[in-house]
């Protein structure tokens, strides 16, 4: 086993791989309460076992949510006018005793988290880009970052936050975008601190069906899936945190569809104003003596913070049947 190191404020993670190098996201820039601790992290890559540990949960294990969940979906609806049901999530968590497996099963991002109230080690049971995604759990929820779903691209002085619902053509954009000089930040998830923009994974989800990159479409047509996760460093020029530090805040559109308005952060199908997804599942890691006071003043900051950046949002409308020349109008008019 190969051992990698990462850090969040006074907590180590070490992580145990059979990988030789693994990406690891950039450092936090600050944090709130970590203890001085240490987190061990296994990454089980072999696909058989993580299928034979849901087949056991699934038959014996006790199907729940960990009370930060359902705390952390309890403090967001106070801040929406679209509740989210958690029920409605396809996340699924299962308990015996302190332990808890947690299931992510999405098609293309399909992994297990197994850990416990009572130590320290985490077994992850998925790949290295799902354990990109934990750390960026880990970062986000004991951290000053303010997380957004949105995708981000710079040019020049220039930040360009695009905010839509999935499958709205976010991706499609950021890659046409990219071919005509902008760097990359963001495909999914827009990371702000003190007012400026972090970039997290230079990570980016590829359908097959997109517009048309030459590069990309020669590195994924070995691939069957329909949906795959790709490293762009190779392919697009990457914003740095040194570069992004001299840019100006950023500039929001909303991609809309025809007719579609701008209803406001708390309307959005996908708002992440807080915490992406069900980050909160490792927030017992970090010291925080009332974690529905802690909770509750973390959301309404981010809400507060993200109300005001989007105030003066900006429409889009994408014409799917003249895309290039679309993505060319659009590029001409933010430049």
């Amino acid at each position: 086993m190969n051992i990698h190191n990462w850090q969040i404020g006074n907590t180590k993670i070490i992580i145990y791989s059979n990988r030789k190098k693994i990406d690891l996201p950039y450092y936090p820039t600050e944090t709130e309460n970590t203890k001085n601790q240490k987190i061990i992290i296994y990454l089980n890559e072999d696909k058989s076992e993580k299928e034979r540990i849901l087949k056991i949960c699934k038959s014996t294990w006790e199907l729940c949510y960990p009370k930060e969940i359902k705390l952390f979906y309890k403090t967001l609806n106070m801040f929406l006018s679209q509740k989210i049901d958690l029920d409605d999530h396809v996340n699924r968590y299962y308990k015996r005793n302190n332990q808890i497996i947690a299931w992510f099963p999405y098609y293309t991002d399909n992994f297990l988290i197994h850990y416990s109230y009572d130590n320290n080690i985490i077994k992850l049971y998925g790949t290295q880009i799902n354990l990109y995604r934990i750390l960026t759990d880990f970062a986000s929820v004991n951290s000053t970052y303010f997380p957004l779903h949105a995708s981000c691209l710079q040019k020049e002085n220039n930040i360009i936050g695009l905010v839509g619902t999935s499958g709205g053509g976010k991706t499609s954009l950021v890659l046409k975008l990219i071919q005509k000089g902008f760097n990359f930040v963001g495909d999914d998830s827009l990371y702000m601190a003190n007012n400026k923009v972090i970039p997290v994974s230079d990570l980016i989800a590829i359908s097959k069906s997109f517009p048309n990159h030459p590069e990309i479409k020669r590195k994924i047509k070995k691939y069957k899936q329909e949906k795959i996760y790709i490293h762009l460093s190779n392919i697009a020029k990457i914003a740095t945190p040194e570069y992004l530090k001299k840019c100006h805040n950023p500039t929001f559109f909303y991609l809309q569809k025809r007719k579609e308005e701008w209803k406001g952060l708390d309307s959005m199908k996908e708002p992440f104003p807080c915490i992406a997804h069900h980050s909160f599942w490792c927030l017992h890691y970090f010291e925080t003596n009332n974690q529905k006071e802690f909770l509750f003043d973390k959301t309404k900051k981010s809400f507060d913070f993200w109300r005001n950046e989007l105030k003066d949002i900006k429409p889009v409308y994408l014409n799917f049947e003249q895309f290039e020349n679309s993505v060319e109008n659009f590029a001409k008019k933010i430049i």
